[in-house]
């Protein structure tokens, strides 16, 4: 499997660019994946000695590259910060090619100030990502895109890519192996590694805007205020590949009151749920390596409550599934419309088109319609605030939204509270 970093500071392009590059390369390998590595590193407090969690982010990479390679992935893309004083790392057996993206200031702040920041926090943002390209190790590569739109930009990295390497494309030929990143896990973490995990799992998930991924978000919000060290997966940010072809083992078990094919996993045609849960696993170990004291999950809600379970053998898992009216959902898919939110990969929603919108309200409402699974518990939104919905969770809360007597097991007293 060959591996294509791209890194830089936030508002070059980088995300943007591996998402094209790895939709355009899937046209013509068989299977390409697509993973931010910023994805990877959302523990707080951070572990000791790796504040901006840089090392921490390299070693879930390596587990999540495992996982592709034995799936078969040939090209996995990458995007996201990266150590800049330190040499880019082998993320795998294979070939690693790493880029770091530059552009001058005036760029940044145009493309940052577009996402809605505040001036302090532009200027900031664009002045620290600009000391560390400058001040980035000679074994990344520069490229600027500056003056470039998105195609130009993806084309300039992939014939810089191809003329740098001299011999086959990414992801075409016998790859040459190479050395492992140079952060090796401790005795700590590669017995976390190999045990199966038995931290604390929170897993919120529902109807395509339901708010699943912001109540989510508060409950780890919640865990990081509070100092436990929790940390933060979004499934769909983990089950980006394209396979021609694929198999059955890909797709997700429907629910018994109607189809919900593996597709609508995602907004993304792009996306295998199945080792999406193989890579959250994979990374939740490195993660309880790193000291980890409980794990909050946002996930797509054809995900089974079983699969949930089955993926972690070993954890005491709670499954929330979001329940609200068609009303509110169309409120949110509007306002997500708009770009209010955190802006995610392999979402169709952001500037989408009004034929767009009605066709994710129409899978909300399917998924709305589908009775209680085995294994979770429903919770009724009734407007509450997504800081409302995670207390309301901590607390035990019932489908109305009551206080309720926790369930028999240890699993909801470790994970609730």
């Amino acid at each position: 499997m060959d591996v294509i970093r791209l890194a830089g500071p936030p508002g070059v392009g980088k995300s943007t660019l591996a998402q094209r590059i790895a939709q355009e390369r899937s046209s013509t390998l068989p299977s390409v994946g697509y993973v931010d590595i910023d994805q990877l590193g959302m523990l707080y407090p951070a572990p000791e000695g790796d504040d901006d969690r840089w090392a921490l982010k390299e070693r879930a990479l390596i587990a999540l590259a495992a996982v592709h390679r034995e799936r078969g992935t040939r090209l996995l893309l990458v995007s996201g910060v990266a150590d800049p004083v330190a040499p880019p790392p082998e993320t795998a057996p294979g070939r690693t090619r790493s880029l770091w993206l530059t552009a001058e200031p005036e760029t940044l702040h145009a493309r940052l100030q577009g996402r809605g920041w505040g001036p302090s926090m532009v200027e900031e943002t664009v002045a620290t990502g600009s000391a560390e390209s400058r001040r980035r190790h000679p074994d990344w590569t520069g490229l600027p895109v500056d003056g470039v739109d998105e195609a130009q930009a993806a084309a300039a990295v992939q014939e810089h890519l191809a003329t740098a390497a001299g011999s086959a494309p990414p992801g075409e030929g016998e790859a040459p192996g190479g050395r492992l990143a140079d952060h090796a896990p401790s005795d700590r973490e590669q017995r976390a590694e190999h045990d199966a995990l038995t931290t604390p799992v929170l897993w919120v998930t529902g109807p395509r805007c339901a708010g699943a991924s912001s109540v989510a978000w508060s409950l780890a919000s919640g865990g990081w205020a509070q100092g436990r060290r929790t940390g933060f997966l979004d499934l769909a940010q983990l089950s980006f590949r394209r396979s021609v072809g694929g198999d059955e083992s890909d797709g997700v078990v429907p629910d018994a009151a109607g189809p919900v094919s593996a597709e609508a996993v995602s907004a993304e045609a792009w996306q295998d749920p199945a080792l999406g849960l193989d890579v959250l696993a994979a990374v939740a170990a490195v993660l309880v390596g790193a000291g980890m004291q409980e794990l909050v999950v946002t996930a797509p809600f054809p995900v089974q409550p079983a699969q949930v379970r089955a993926a972690l053998p070993g954890a005491p898992v709670r499954v929330v599934r979001l329940h609200d009216e068609p009303g509110a959902l169309r409120e949110r898919a509007l306002r997500r419309r708009a770009g209010e939110g955190p802006m995610l990969a392999g979402d169709d929603l952001i500037g989408a088109s009004d034929e767009q919108v009605e066709a994710a309200l129409e899978r909300a409402s399917r998924e709305r319609a589908v009775p209680p699974r085995d294994g979770e518990e429903t919770l009724e939104v009734h407007g509450r605030t997504p800081e409302e919905l995670a207390s309301l969770i901590r607390d035990g809360a019932g489908p109305s939204g009551d206080t309720r007597d926790p369930a028999p097991g240890a699993a909801r007293d470790e994970a609730g509270r």
